[in-house]
């Protein structure tokens, strides 16, 4: 995990009690105060106007590598066949 290798380099060694999938799940924890979390702003953004969630900027930024995925079964359709086009190297 990318994460991982940037806490490595600043030589910070986190306390990870638990690993979730679930953004609902993972919410729930930090509303709970039974942790914090790197998550993706659209996936907070009622609990932010709520006010149950703070966001705190991060200083830098975090490349996370992702992969493209796409239904192997033809036909393609146009608009995934531009979206491949354009996102590759």
């Amino acid at each position: 995990m990318n994460i991982l290798r940037i806490f490595d380099r600043e030589n910070i060694s986190p306390n990870i009690i638990a690993e979730v999938d679930n953004p609902q799940t993972i919410k729930r924890l930090v509303m709970e105060n039974k942790g914090i979390s790197l998550m993706f702003p659209p996936l907070i953004e009622e609990e932010l106007k709520k006010g149950l969630i703070v966001k705190l900027p991060i200083k830098g930024k975090i490349v996370i590598d992702v992969e493209l995925a796409y239904n192997a079964k033809p036909p393609i359709p146009p608009h995934v066949k531009a979206f491949i086009e354009i996102s590759k190297p």
